[in-house]
């Protein structure tokens, strides 16, 4: 698993958990269409451990390890919270 920041140009940027940057773009594009965000052009960086002061990289350590994919967000106190992002048409 890794974390990936998408930079939208619309402003609805988000932390993703994905295995791939492939994998990251398909739960982006899913969460724009449930939530009938804005779609439009975004770019998508993957985030390391090592670009991330403690106590985040150690939250990530700890995030990364549950193996999870969705939106992340990120609270200072309790780490990540990883919320799964799935198409009800798909079902």
């Amino acid at each position: 698993m890794q974390l990936f920041f998408v930079d939208c140009e619309h402003g609805n940027d988000k932390f993703v958990f994905a295995q791939s940057t492939n994998h990251a773009a398909e739960i982006f594009v899913t969460w724009q269409v449930v939530n009938r965000a804005q779609m439009g052009g975004f770019t998508i960086q993957r985030v390391t451990i090592a670009s991330c002061a403690e106590p985040d990289a150690t939250h990530l350590r700890h995030a990364l390890k549950l193996e999870l994919e969705g939106i992340g967000r990120y609270d200072v106190a309790n780490g990540w919270i990883i919320d799964p992002v799935t198409d009800d048409a798909e079902k």
